[in-house]
């Protein structure tokens, strides 16, 4: 995540595999240190998760389909409001 976020590294929690796909749910998490899309750096400590498909082919990724919950990481460095639902 280029020089925004100090101390990024990823964690894998879970990895299935099925033929020639393997499924991995992740997180990467980092101190938001510089500016991210425009964003003032908060100081605090972010998470971004997800999870990634990828096909396997002679022992190498073909392709992925990666989905990151990119609502939840915009909303900790306020890139996006949090919006309250209160059901009225």
């Amino acid at each position: 995540m280029n020089n925004s976020f100090a101390g990024w590294r990823f964690n894998m929690h879970d990895t299935l595999c099925d033929r020639d796909k393997v499924t991995v749910r992740w997180s990467a998490s980092g101190r938001h240190v510089n500016s991210f899309m425009g964003e003032e750096p908060t100081g605090s400590e972010v998470e971004l998760s997800g999870i990634s498909i990828y096909r396997i082919e002679n022992n190498r990724i073909t392709a992925d389909w990666v989905t990151p919950d990119n609502l939840g990481f915009l909303t900790q460095i306020g890139v996006l409001n949090p919006v309250t639902m209160t059901g009225e």
